[in-house]
């Protein structure tokens, strides 16, 4: 059966007020394709459909150019824009298989918030065998946002929304990246939340909500979305590391709290460390 897709970037500063002002927009359509969306947040800031949005205005992101040809044509030899395609077709090609009877729509939108806050928001829609509504996202936070040196602090979270009333879920997701810094790029911060709710099949009734994870006994269901702590990990130099972490969680069955501070020091001579929890 034919099958194809596409997917276009408008780099062009729409406007609008300082809490909302618009850099971009994205939009896709697929037919006879799936549209597969990344489940690791951790590699939604690096996934083509993110990138392409952000590289394409000068975000921050995964490099600015298509791959490097793997073909025998060099670049701004005929040939190579070919090969360079051909590259990038590659990439994509697990994240939008062929699936007869399947389509999906997306629309994204690139915005700046007081020029703090760097976003992007994509909504796709799934629908022909099967119905689903994501939205993925990423926002970036840079202090202070226009610096010439390097920045005091940078945020950068991860967002995952899901609708799939065929399984019965319904779930908002969010993780810091690991570009996520405070003070210094070696403390580097950590941490997300989850809310799942489900509403249909064997897990019908059940809900999490989470912000760090879990207790450290806690045997996690696999339904239950797997969420890192809440905290930093600031290697100070050669010797001294200083890790912290929070978490907060509400099952039907329990609630659960707690949190860790701990230092290590590492010399030819001496060892020492600290724990509190």
């Amino acid at each position: 059966s034919p099958s194809g897709f596409i997917y276009g970037v408008l780099n062009y500063p729409i406007g609008g007020p300082a809490a909302f002002f618009v850099l971009g927009l994205a939009a896709g359509f697929g037919y006879n394709r799936d549209l597969i969306l990344p489940d690791d947040l951790g590699t939604i800031n690096t996934h083509w459909l993110v990138r392409d949005a952000l590289d394409s205005a000068g975000g921050a992101g995964a490099p600015k150019a298509l791959p490097a040809s793997t073909g025998s044509a060099a670049a701004g030899q005929p040939g190579a824009d070919t090969n360079a395609i051909a590259a990038k077709l590659r990439q994509v090609q697990a994240s939008v298989p062929p699936r007869k009877g399947q389509n999906f729509l997306a629309a994204g939108i690139r915005f700046t918030t007081f020029q703090l806050l760097d976003s992007f928001v994509l909504v796709t829609v799934a629908f022909g065998q099967h119905f689903e509504v994501n939205v993925i996202g990423l926002t970036t936070l840079r202090l202070p946002p226009k610096a010439p040196v390097t920045p005091v602090a940078v945020v950068q979270l991860a967002i995952r929304a899901r609708f799939a009333p065929d399984e019965g879920e319904i779930s908002v997701r969010g993780q810091l990246t690991g570009a996520s810094y405070l003070f210094s790029t070696d403390n580097h911060l950590t941490g997300g939340f989850a809310f799942a709710s489900w509403f249909k099949g064997p897990h019908a009734g059940d809900f999490v909500i989470t912000f760090g994870g879990y207790h450290p006994n806690f045997q996690r269901p696999a339904h239950y979305p797997d969420v890192p702590r809440l905290g930093f990990n600031w290697v100070v130099n050669d010797h001294l590391t200083i890790k912290g972490g929070i978490y907060l969680a509400l099952t039907p069955g329990m609630i659960m709290a707690g949190g860790a501070l701990s230092a290590t020091w590492n010399s030819d001579d001496v060892t020492a460390s600290f724990l509190v929890g």
